[in-house]
């Protein structure tokens, strides 16, 4: 526009000069083409301020519930597609991550030792069966054969017993430190699962206390806050009420889980091993089920609560500072009652989540672990036995006699069948503890890829390439799963947007012709949206026009003045070729006579002019002839 204004004012000058300078009288007669004086018109009502927004907005959000860290981009700056836009806070995925690895590894070595001692067991049951063998064949020859075959027999019967007894002894170290390390974990687990109620007893009575003082539930804060109870969810005084009724149902359950806790805590206190006390363990694990659903109350409470201080009116009584002092505590709360429902970890002092799962946990593993331990120790214990038996079956045979050894090699027959038996056993046993091991590493893989799924998902990234137009959160910020964190939009697909009052939407409709103020060149689009129902706030419905072409001067969230087309506008508009200067005043030939071609001189004032046109205010009306 400042451009037209300098070439229209460059025109005026050149103009003025030009007629200083050389005038030239012009005779009537020289002009024969003439042109009929137009209009240029556009229709309407009631102008609208028109928006420029996008047909294609995605609200973005992550996978994952926890807390925004970083923020790479602001409203209003262009994006690419797949650049980075945000980031959360999550250790504990990480923490997962790795403890799964760890766990796989060490799965990965009992299964390594599983193998290698089923592996020297059966290694050591052929060499038996083998010994049996020929201890059977032996019995066939003489006397003499056999008291030899016996003593080489004896030998290795009593390396074997040997061997046997140092299997058994290592199963047995292998079992009880098992159980004593087992024994210390769990000490340690009821131990922090102790803190964690004692934690969640202290936040839970200052968010009560809190809530109860400000809104004034009990008796004994009835009355407290009355100078600014009246501004006090000003807005939404249903929502206070249902406050005061949660926090009565809450503040009666804590009451409750407060004498049960406080008994709990004694008890723990005098309670010389908590692990050895089954009926104690179970009110633990029961207390932190109830402290975990009354944590999830205290969060719908607290979310209530913040909506409530949010549609609070200020006041002197109640300033601004006081609502937002009020907000700010309530987010505090809330942070503290998620930690306490989402952190899961062993390093520091548990939380309720992380104290359930623990307590489910170890129950599961150290069953596992104590199982497969005694397998081990009840194998070893049968094979030192049967070692035993053979060693002394052995040392027997060297006092046989002769007329003895029929019934001898029945009993070396029978060995050899009882220890083929063995070997088969052996290699099932050996075969369903390897695949009940590979089975958890399966499964303990699931876990580790799973977080590893969940470690790509704690970043945000742009779908395609846009404009953010809306920051929903700030860093640090706790936000769920889906929570919207930006919003993009197509800034090359766009439409006009504009709001009618609920009275006037009658006279606006699908299809009716739109018209933007540009000068004197109308351009025209038809309405293609109108909402069917109105904004509860502004009392404004919302229409849409839809671009088939965007200038490349529009840009999104531009205004813009628009018509709806229903009254009409006109202009004059006069060719720069039949326009004449006299000492810088515009005039014009005019036709004054219907039957007589007959012109008289006649000054007209003009408006705006471009290359081809300008306006004309005054002088000229509709229809008139000129040349």
């Amino acid at each position: 526009m400042k451009k037209k204004i300098l070439a229209l004012s460059l025109l005026g000058v050149a103009l003025t000069w030009c007629t200083s300078t050389n005038i030239k009288k012009v005779s009537i007669d020289d002009f024969e083409k003439t042109y009929k004086v137009s209009t240029w018109s556009i229709v309407s009502n009631n102008k609208f301020v028109w928006t420029l927004q996008s047909n294609q907005t995605t609200y973005l959000g992550f996978k994952l519930p926890w807390r925004v860290t970083r923020l790479y981009v602001k409203e209003w700056d262009y994006v690419k597609a797949g650049q980075l836009l945000a980031t959360l806070w999550w250790n504990e995925v990480k923490t997962q991550y790795h403890s799964a690895q760890e766990m796989i590894n060490s799965l990965w070595a009992m299964y390594k030792s599983t193998e290698n001692m089923f592996n020297a067991q059966i290694q050591s049951m052929q060499a038996k069966i083998a010994q049996a063998k020929a201890g059977m064949e032996g019995m066939k020859t003489g006397l003499g054969d056999t008291k030899n075959i016996t003593k080489e027999q004896l030998l290795t019967a009593e390396k074997q017993v040997k061997q046997a007894e140092i299997w058994l002894q290592t199963a047995k170290t292998n079992l009880e430190h098992t159980k004593q390390v087992l024994k210390q974990n769990e000490k340690d687990i009821y131990s922090n699962s102790k803190n964690a109620i004692a934690q969640s007893k202290i936040l839970l009575n200052n968010f009560i206390i809190f809530t109860d003082q400000l809104f004034g539930i009990s008796d004994e804060n009835l009355h407290k806050n009355d100078r600014f109870e009246i501004y006090l969810s000003a807005k939404n005084t249903a929502l206070k009420e249902q406050i005061k009724t949660d926090w009565r149902k809450l503040n009666s359950e804590y009451e409750n889980w407060k004498k049960d806790t406080e008994q709990l805590l004694l008890d723990i206190k005098n309670s010389d091993a908590v692990e050895n006390d089954e009926e104690l363990k179970n009110r633990i694990y029961e207390n932190l089920k109830q402290t975990k659903k009354m944590l999830v109350e205290a969060r719908w409470l607290a979310d209530k609560v913040f909506t409530a201080i949010d549609s609070s009116v200020s006041s002197v009584n109640f300033p601004q500072s006081m609502i937002n002092q009020y907000k700010k505590q309530v987010t505090t709360f809330q942070n503290n009652i998620e930690k306490a429902l989402l952190t899961a970890q062993w390093n520091f002092i548990l939380w309720v989540k992380g104290s359930i799962q623990n307590i489910e946990n170890f129950k599961k593993q150290s069953k596992m672990k104590l199982d497969l331990l005694q397998k081990q120790y009840d194998l070893a214990k049968a094979a030192y036995e049967t070692a035993k038996q053979t060693y002394e079956q052995y040392k027997a045979m060297s006092e046989w006699k002769v007329n003895e050894v029929n019934t001898k090699y029945e009993i070396a027959k029978k060995q050899y069948e009882e220890a083929v038996k063995w070997l088969e056993a052996l290699k099932k046993q050996k075969q369903a503890q390897l695949s009940q091991i590979k089975s958890k590493i399966e499964q303990v893989k699931w876990n580790k890829n799973l977080a590893a799924v969940n470690l790509g998902n704690i970043k945000l990234y742009a779908p395609y390439n846009g404009v953010i137009t809306k920051k929903m959160v700030s860093i640090w910020q706790v936000v769920w799963a889906w929570t919207p964190i930006y919003a993009i939009s197509d800034p090359n697909d766009l439409k006009w947007v504009f709001y009618v009052p609920v009275e006037d939407v009658k006279n606006i409709k699908v299809w009716q012709k739109v018209v933007i103020k540009a000068m004197w060149k109308t351009i025209i689009w038809v309405i293609t949206v109108v909402n069917p129902s109105a904004d509860p706030y502004s009392k404004k419905v919302q229409v849409e026009v839809k671009i088939d072409k965007v200038p490349k001067t529009w840009k999104l969230g531009m205004f813009i003045t628009g018509y709806p087309l229903n009254e009409k506008f006109s202009w004059i508009i006069v060719p720069h070729e039949f326009i004449h200067y006299e000492y810088g005043k515009a005039y014009v030939y005019r036709k004054i006579s219907e039957n007589k071609i007959k012109y008289e001189k006649t000054y007209i004032k003009l408006w705006k002019c471009d290359n081809d046109f300008c306006l004309v205010k005054k002088g000229l009306k509709a229809n008139d002839i000129i040349k």
